[in-house]
C-alpha cells in the first residue's frame, strides 16, 4: 500500500517518471517464481497465531488453496514460501521489537 501511494505521488510531480530507474521499482519477477509467488498472494491471509502473536502459516490452509488454484506444491515452492514466511515472521518480530 505504501508504495503504491508513493508510484501515484511521483506520477502526479512527474508527468510522465521514468520507473525502470526508480530505485524503489519492484523487482522484475522470474518465470520460475511464478507459482510460489501467486500462492502466496493468495495464502498471505493464513496465518497461525497464538496469545504471543503471528507463528507461521497454516500449513492445511496452504496445501487447500494450493489445490484450489492447481499449484503444485513440490519442493521448490515448499521452500520458496518457507523463505518468504520465515522473512515475513522476522520482519514482524523486528518490528515488535522496537
Amino acid at each position: 500500500v505504501e508504495r503504491s501511494k508513493y508510484c501515484e505521488a511521483c506520477k502526479k510531480i512527474y508527468q510522465k517518471p521514468n520507473c525502470a530507474e526508480c530505485p524503489d521499482k519492484c523487482p522484475d519477477l522470474w518465470k520460475c517464481n511464478y507459482s510460489a509467488f501467486n500462492l502466496w498472494l493468495q495464502i498471505n491471509t493464513q496465518w497461525r497465531a497464538v496469545s504471543g502473536g503471528v507463528i507461521g502459516l497454516d500449513y492445511t490452509a496452504v496445501s487447500y488453496i494450493a489445490n484450489i488454484l492447481n499449484i503444485e506444491i513440490n519442493e521448490c515452492v515448499f521452500k520458496k514460501i518457507k523463505r518468504l514466511e520465515m522473512y515475513t515472521l522476522k520482519r514482524q518480530a523486528e518490528k515488535g521489537s522496537d
